[in-house]
């Protein structure tokens, strides 16, 4: 799994394919990484930005992983 992402302060930006298994991926390996860490990553502050993608689909990502602010192109 090749992962694409940028980081500023306390903020990152994760690229990704439209991929529901490579997006559930991705949750996992930062919930190992709360677990490890003693962290805890807030999914209500999270946003899902699509581009050039099908409304439903991105709508539907989004309810599954718990993002709250979906911002559609």
């Amino acid at each position: 799994m090749h992962l694409s992402l940028l980081q500023y302060t306390d903020n990152t930006v994760i690229f990704s394919p439209n991929d529901y298994g490579y997006l559930l991926h991705v949750k996992r390996i930062l919930n190992w990484f709360a677990l490890i860490f003693g962290l805890r990553v807030n999914y209500f502050k999270s946003s899902l930005i699509e581009i050039n993608l099908d409304d439903d689909c991105v709508l539907g990502m989004a309810g599954s992983f718990f993002f709250f602010t979906v911002i559609l192109f």
